[in-house]
């Protein structure tokens, strides 16, 4: 069974929200399983290109008869040619697969993060949407008690009737409102819950804080997948080299005759075994090396120039992003005082109610709207989360 406790993703000690070690408690069973063959694939590939360098042994079994004689060849033959030197290309080829390996591993996870802050973001709008409802509904309260006090107003004459349908026009468009949010809500959870298997009821949602700009460029995926990139050019730069220059090979070959000296059509080879064995030095002399080796060379320089365009882009990213933390920290910081200056009148309100200058619809209004403020904390705090959300999906 699954476990439901979202809020352990934020690791308090250091302030990092952990995607990895929280994708099987959000997104469904199947998509996690395919990020996690994803990665058992990049290892199995990775493996397999760092033995490529590795000759397999060959064996060979012929059987030959002559139309001319009743004699029959049937020789047995295991042939070894392996290389065991070639300028440095072997250690490359290993370097080259790990880079590889990290390359594919990093874009592996950077998905993962975007599948889960998806998600993740999805659960915070729920959670918005919501309080968002219970404002409008109180909007609706305030908007009843409107129509009801200009309702009074008119019968007594103390306003025209145009005042009165104005307040009815205006609580039917909030009415509206509310049946948008609703359908919103339901969208929203039917799309949650296409990336997980869990009710997002269950889930309480993570408080993230602000991390350092060091700290997201250090730790960040998007530059870490292009260092990776980068090194894996280089080191291909390397093998694309050392293929044009001298290999030192290992030979060997066995051959077994099974025939006996009857039915054999070498004699003197029958039912014997031969082996061979020594090392070759081979160096290809190409027109195209020039032009290979300059080729994988840009390829590198291109690389490493890419990495310095991704570390400009994520510091940009995270000076952006830090401008719309800051206003969503201002407009959190408005509503703390707006709602100090309700809390403060709802008091009076309530005391002049008691003391008969102020009619309880009064009250209520100022009531209903110091807990439109209290869910605009709500709001704009969930709105804050989302865009701290974005920097630590990218870490």
């Amino acid at each position: 069974m699954r476990l439901k406790i979202f809020s352990s993703i934020l690791i308090l000690g250091v302030g990092i929200y952990s995607f990895a070690a929280e994708e099987a408690k959000i997104l469904s069973e199947d998509r996690a399983s395919i990020f996690d063959l994803n990665e058992q694939k990049a290892i199995e590939d990775s493996a397999k290109l760092s033995k490529d360098w590795i000759n397999p042994i060959t064996y060979t079994y012929s059987s030959m008869e002559y139309r001319d004689s009743q004699n029959q060849d049937r020789i047995s033959v295991v042939a070894i040619n392996q290389p065991i030197f070639k300028s440095g290309g072997i250690y490359r080829a290993i370097k080259y697969a790990s880079s590889l390996r990290n390359a594919t591993l990093a874009e592996v996870e950077i998905a993962r993060k975007a599948l889960i802050k998806d998600a993740t973001i999805t659960l915070f709008e729920i959670h918005k949407i919501e309080a968002q409802i219970k404002k409008q509904e109180y909007l609706i309260k305030n908007s009843e008690l409107d129509v009801q006090r200009k309702k009074e107003q008119v019968l007594s004459g103390v306003l025209d009737a145009s005042y009165l349908d104005n307040a009815l026009l205006d609580l039917n468009a909030k009415r509206l409102s509310l049946a948008d949010l609703n359908y919103n809500k339901t969208a929203l959870i039917n799309k949650f819950d296409t990336l997980s298997d869990v009710d997002y009821k269950s889930l309480q949602l993570p408080k993230l804080e602000l991390i350092s700009q060091e700290e997201f460029i250090s730790k960040n995926k998007f530059i870490q997948k292009q260092e990776s990139v980068s090194d894996k050019d280089y080191q291909y730069s390397g093998m694309i080299l050392a293929k044009y220059l001298p290999t030192v090979s290992a030979v060997y070959n066995y051959t077994k005759y099974h025939n006996d000296h009857k039915s054999s059509s070498f004699p003197a080879l029958a039912g014997t075994d031969t082996q061979k064995y020594g090392f070759t030095v081979s160096m290809p002399f190409d027109i195209r090396a020039l032009n290979d080796t300059q080729s994988a060379k840009i390829e590198y320089i291109k690389s490493k120039t890419q990495l310095n365009i991704v570390k400009d882009e994520e510091n940009s990213f995270y000076k952006t992003k830090l401008a719309s933390i800051k206003r969503a920290e201002q407009k959190l910081e408005i509503a703390k005082e707006e709602l100090a200056t309700y809390t403060s009148l709802v008091q009076q309100m309530e005391e002049l109610s008691i003391a008969g200058l102020k009619t309880d619809l009064d009250f209520q209004t100022m009531k209903n709207s110091k807990a439109i403020k209290e869910l605009d904390l709500d709001i704009f705090n969930y709105e804050l989360q989302v865009e701290l959300l974005e920097l630590y999906a990218r870490i």
